[in-house]
């Protein structure tokens, strides 16, 4: 008998395979997932051009730019992320544990 985590797991890969479906067949999502994606290669582009200079010999404004670019990395993954959940809670009226969205979190109540 298969384990919670593992019941889990496949639950996961289930609903993230759903979501490249919808995704798939969604000019919107499709081109919004993109563009994010492009986004974060040039900005892991810019950081490894920062980072191939060796730390000592960076310069203040290297410095600087370089954590603005590692943070906004963070955040346009965390966006990616909230994308692709926002594709399953509207699609399929799952959360990504496995949960079923409530209807009362679908119209907003208080």
């Amino acid at each position: 008998m298969a384990t919670k985590r593992e019941r889990l797991d496949s639950l996961t890969a289930k609903i993230r395979g759903n979501i490249d479906v919808g995704a798939s067949v969604d000019p919107a999502v499709v081109g919004s997932l993109a563009h994010m994606d492009a986004e974060i290669a040039a900005n892991q582009a810019a950081i490894a051009a920062i980072t191939a200079i060796a730390a000592n010999q960076r310069t203040e404004s290297q410095k600087a730019e370089l954590a603005v670019r590692r943070q906004m990395l963070a955040l346009q993954r965390v966006v990616k992320v909230s994308i692709r959940n926002d594709i399953v809670d509207s699609r399929y009226g799952l959360f990504l544990d496995g949960s079923r969205v409530r209807s009362s979190d679908l119209n907003g109540s208080e």
